[in-house]
């Protein structure tokens, strides 16, 4: 058993494990609220990109796009159409310059994994920075609620003929903080088994903090909304879509 630092060895596993769908399928959804607000930009950045997949959804979409994440390992385990286009680099420190991008999105609570209200109010400022005026920022989080239900004392595990992974996770209502511990094992090509852990750690935002940070920042809330139901949050969803814009220049 060895415990390796979050995405590195799971990169060459993150595809294969459904991960990646979540982003590739948020982009049609998200395009369409968008083009209904009025956007039509043809610039974007993918923040936490990972292995690309909403990148490759926006590309294909006609959009000029880039990406950035904080793991060199999903970098370099990236979808093709990436390579080349992608920079490593931490939400709260962005490596682009001022005023590059129509719209940036980060999907799949990656924006989750800021563990206080600065940082997350430091990552909407930098995506601020980095957006056109009235461009556009489009995040989804989990929430409190879904960590104190879903994935407390949660235990859930995935097998097929080469892999097998066990995924355990806690919530911590004091800290409002979730960890989650998971286990992978690799069928070699001699067919002997390898295993390696991995820690990852969320935070749940309350609207509050959201809205605070979003003040803070510089952007204003276009729309939020229960994810994929057109409708508001109320006390029991689960993650939500928040549609950010960056104030216009006057």
């Amino acid at each position: 058993m060895s415990q390796v630092p979050r995405y590195s060895r799971y990169a060459q596993l993150y595809d294969k494990t459904g991960q990646a769908g979540f982003a590739r399928g948020a982009w049609p959804y998200v395009r369409e609220r968008l083009t209904s607000l009025g956007w039509q930009g043809r610039t974007a950045v993918d923040l936490a990109c990972g292995t690309g997949a909403a990148a490759v959804a926006m590309t294909e979409d006609g959009l000029r796009v880039v990406g950035a994440d904080l793991s060199r390992e999903m970098l370099l385990w990236g979808a093709p159409a990436t390579v080349g286009r992608a920079a490593q680099g931490d939400l709260r420190r962005l490596p682009f310059a001022d005023a590059q991008f129509d719209v940036a999105v980060s999907f799949y609570d990656s924006f989750n994994y800021l563990l206080s209200t600065d940082d997350l109010r430091d990552a909407l400022a930098e995506a601020a920075r980095v957006l056109r005026p009235g461009g556009y920022l489009v995040i989804d989080l989990i929430t409190p609620y879904c960590y104190a239900t879903l994935w407390r004392d949660n235990v859930q595990s995935m097998l097929s003929a080469d892999m097998g992974s066990i995924w355990r996770s806690d919530w911590n209502p004091r800290t409002q903080q979730s960890r989650l511990e998971v286990t992978f094992f690799t069928r070699g090509a001699d067919g002997r088994w390898d295993r390696f852990d991995e820690v990852h750690e969320e935070r749940g935002f309350a609207e509050g903090e959201v809205k605070a940070a979003v003040r803070a920042a510089g952007l204003k809330v276009a729309w939020w909304e229960d994810r994929y139901t057109r409708k508001e949050p109320h006390a029991e969803t689960n993650r939500i879509f928040w549609w950010l814009r960056k104030r216009d220049e006057r």
